[in-house]
């Protein structure tokens, strides 16, 4: 849905009953997308402290009208997109006053779904008005929309509450079932995900949206208040100033006060933190400026998701010689023992809660909420995989956030790519990796202790300043190197470390699992949008359970 708005005309004190009357409009449509624009007759400026609705990139200075809208976006999760954009001073303003010596930004286009845009601009030459047009291109792809659709979340808090009625809900749906016994593990696979989540949104239904609650019942009554003074002939300006000033201050103490309660909140259910940032919005949640190999800054979505998909598609290329397409090494996958449930049980109660889903959206809490009937066919896939020696394609490709680390945040050297991986697949290299636990642990020499429980660089920095102190002592020169791995998961040799792996003796059943597992896998760079599948010939994937098992020892 499109909505224009006109707000011009409006005096300042009937401008919030304006927003709220297109509010009330907003939450009554039923679309995958709104897009707000018109023209609000508001100066919104740079980027304050605090904003999440106005990006890096606005021009001049906030004026009431632009708090106003700015609040109005910030409720309703919209983000005003000119702002999002780097152009000339002149490619910015957007009205002209009639002696042509003022120039503002007051039009605007918003979208509560950032991912759909790829660019604003303001036309130049138009006559006849003192305006000039804001455009926005956007690309609705029908089969984006559907993906979208499927992903909105599961309510987990209401399912958690019926737990007992999903899983009755999960053994009558697998009971109608025939047997597995001649499926394939890709078959498997998909009814095991695709019954999980049917009978999640039967029982449990979809996440609605509602008032996130971040200003206290005070604050708004003080917006009201201060609505009503603006429309009185009596009102006191300075007291009306005041007025907003405080209101100002309350919002930023509500907001701070919502923000570290949920993250209090998650500290004590075992949540993770760094998820709540990027769910409350704190910190830089996407990229809209680039840097390319020329040195070139590029604020074209398209063109972002094409340089960081050329980056990680020269990353990820091997020069080593060693194709996993031709290794195969024999191993007797009879001799190997099915997955007990216990096993199953024993990896998942060591997974975390509020993780995030891969492209199946299965998560965690899914499978933990869905008790003995899951277990038992988590353990019955797991048993044919190794018995096949096969994966199913779906675990194969992992969907690639990037989290900026520190550094210039055009630079995509400064950002960590995070794989968002199969939920069931990270639960089956946990299984793997439990069972090769003590081979692995046994080859170990003492001095190595990343990665492994019961150890702790604590007794490496120990170690230094024992020889610092000795060395200071008898008077003896001391060079002390410390080594930093550029891209060090993304750099290592997969054929290394399965060779590795060999020698340290692994069984050759499950180092055939993880070839497999690497064979044939891809990437995909998920920004705005999805880049293009990227084979991956090197390095092992951040966010995969038993990849820092891989790094030490490669």
């Amino acid at each position: 849905n499109m909505l224009m708005c006109l707000s011009s005309s409006h005096h300042d004190g009937s401008v919030e009953s304006f927003y709220e009357d297109v509010e009330s409009t907003m939450s009554k449509l039923k679309t995958q997308y709104t897009i707000l624009m018109g023209d609000f007759n508001a100066k919104v400026g740079k980027k304050q402290a605090g904003d999440q609705a106005v990006g890096d990139y606005g021009i001049g200075t906030r004026n009431t009208r632009g708090e106003l809208l700015v609040e109005f976006t910030e409720r309703n999760n919209l983000r005003i997109l000119n702002t999002f954009y780097r152009k000339r001073g002149n490619c910015k303003w957007t009205w002209r006053s009639p002696n042509g010596e003022n120039k503002k930004e007051i039009d605007f286009i918003m979208s509560a779904h950032p991912g759909i845009e790829q660019d604003v601009e303001v036309v130049g030459k138009v006559r006849c008005t003192d305006h000039r047009i804001v455009q926005s291109r956007i690309r609705l792809d029908l089969k984006e929309r559907q993906k979208l659709i499927r992903k909105k979340p599961i309510n987990e808090l209401a399912l958690r509450g019926k737990v007992q009625e999903f899983r009755v809900s999960l053994q009558n749906r697998y009971s109608a079932l025939s047997e597995e016994t001649n499926l394939s593990v890709d078959t498997m696979n998909d009814n095991l995900t695709s019954i999980i989540m049917e009978c999640a949104v039967e029982v449990g239904g979809r996440v609605v949206r509602q008032d996130t609650g971040k200003l206290s019942q005070e604050t708004k009554n003080l917006i009201k208040k201060r609505q009503i003074m603006k429309v009185s002939s009596t009102t006191d300006k300075i007291e009306l100033a005041e007025l907003s000033k405080l209101i100002n201050r309350r919002k930023v103490r509500d907001v701070r006060r919502y923000n570290m309660e949920r993250i209090e909140h998650a500290l004590k259910n075992g949540g993770s933190v760094k998820a709540l940032k990027r769910k409350l919005g704190i910190g830089k949640s996407r990229m809209y400026a680039l840097r390319d190999k020329e040195g070139k800054i590029t604020t074209n979505m398209d063109r972002i998701v094409k340089i960081a998909e050329e980056f990680y598609r020269d990353l990820y290329s091997s020069r080593d010689n060693h194709d996993l397409n031709t290794i195969r090494t024999s191993s007797n996958p009879d001799d190997t023992p099915p997955v007990m449930i216990e096993e199953v049980r024993k990896a998942l109660e060591s997974m975390q809660r509020g993780k995030a889903a891969g492209e199946d959206q299965v998560t965690s809490d899914l499978l933990k909420d869905g008790g003995q009937i899951v277990l038992e066919k988590l353990a019955t896939l797991f048993t044919r995989c190794l018995l096949t020696g096969r994966v199913p394609e779906s675990w194969k490709n992992a969907n690639i956030i990037l989290i900026h680390k520190k550094g210039d945040d055009k630079d995509l050297k400064n950002y960590r790519p995070i794989s968002l991986l199969s939920v069931v697949y990270k639960l089956f290299t946990k299984v793997i990796a439990n069972r090769v636990k003590k081979t692995l642990e046994f080859n170990q020499p003492k001095e190595q202790a990343g990665f492994r429980t019961g150890y702790s660089t604590i007794d490496h920095i120990h170690t230094i300043n024992q020889v610092i102190e000795k060395c200071s002592e008898y008077n003896q020169p001391l060079y002390i190197a410390f080594i930093d791995y550029e891209k060090a998961f993304d750099s290592v040799e997969i054929s290394a470390v399965m060779q590795t792996l060999r020698n340290q003796g692994v069984d050759e059943v499950y180092i055939n699992i993880l070839e497999e597992i690497y064979r044939g896998s891809t990437a995909t760079i998920v920004l705005h949008k999805e880049s293009n599948r990227i084979p991956i010939k090197k390095g092992v994937r951040q966010g995969d359970t038993i990849s820092q098992g891989y790094l030490p020892r490669a």
